[in-house]
């Protein structure tokens, strides 16, 4: 215990200058309830002790772990440790049963017997699916399209189908009412036949009464 605090020490007053390593997130997209690995690659010298943090800097408050690698592993929960925090031999982190809450900011330091290694890396836990991507996205957007595109011709097709009965209905009825007018005014035009009898028995009789004369 005693060395592991003076490699504590030693970490906070050495120089801390940018290393090549990089923390790699696997899978790259995870999900709520999924696992995530945060890879720390990228470092030659054997480490002498990792710490991780999340938070907006590298104060004691911000820290998850305190980690020593080797035969006698140590591993020391800070204040934002859980149970479902683990971390590797070569000091990557592990996160199981993930929420949204365990997206954020995570830092690392990893320091060896010459420098200090610093990486930082934004952690972004999704929804229940994995973010489309542009083939998916394409495939659905033309599914969707077809099947408004169907939706819209199924109504056009209604709307002139009543559009077309309703022609028909109405020029069934002004036929039907021509056919009435026509007949109204056949029934109007008959000529009177009583009127040209009594004509005809008015002018006989004149003509009697001349010849009498």
């Amino acid at each position: 215990m005693r060395g592991f605090l003076i490699i504590v020490l030693l970490i906070l007053t050495m120089d801390v200058t940018s290393g090549q390593i990089s923390i790699q997130p696997i899978p790259q997209y995870p999900v709520i309830n999924g696992s995530v690995t945060l890879s720390l690659t990228g470092i030659t010298d054997k480490i002498e002790a990792v710490i991780w943090y999340k938070g907006p800097n590298r104060s004691p408050q911000y820290e998850i772990l305190v980690y020593v690698p080797g035969i006698n592993r140590t591993l020391v929960g800070r204040p934002l440790y859980n149970d479902r925090i683990s971390v590797f031999n070569n000091g990557s982190l592990h996160i199981k049963d993930l929420r949204l809450t365990d997206g954020g900011n995570y830092k690392v330091t990893a320091p060896t017997l010459t420098s200090a290694n610093n990486v930082d890396v934004t952690l972004t836990v999704y929804g229940y699916t994995e973010p489309i991507n542009n083939s998916t996205g394409l495939i659905i957007g033309l599914t969707i399209g077809t099947i408004l595109g169907g939706v819209l011709i199924i109504i056009i097709s209604v709307f002139l189908c009543k559009k077309i009965l309703t022609k028909k209905n109405n020029e069934s009825s002004e036929n039907r009412q021509d056919q009435i007018n026509v007949y109204e005014n056949m029934k109007t035009a008959q000529p009177n036949e009583e009127s040209s009898y009594t004509d005809l028995q008015f002018r006989t009789e004149n003509t009697y009464a001349e010849l009498k004369t």
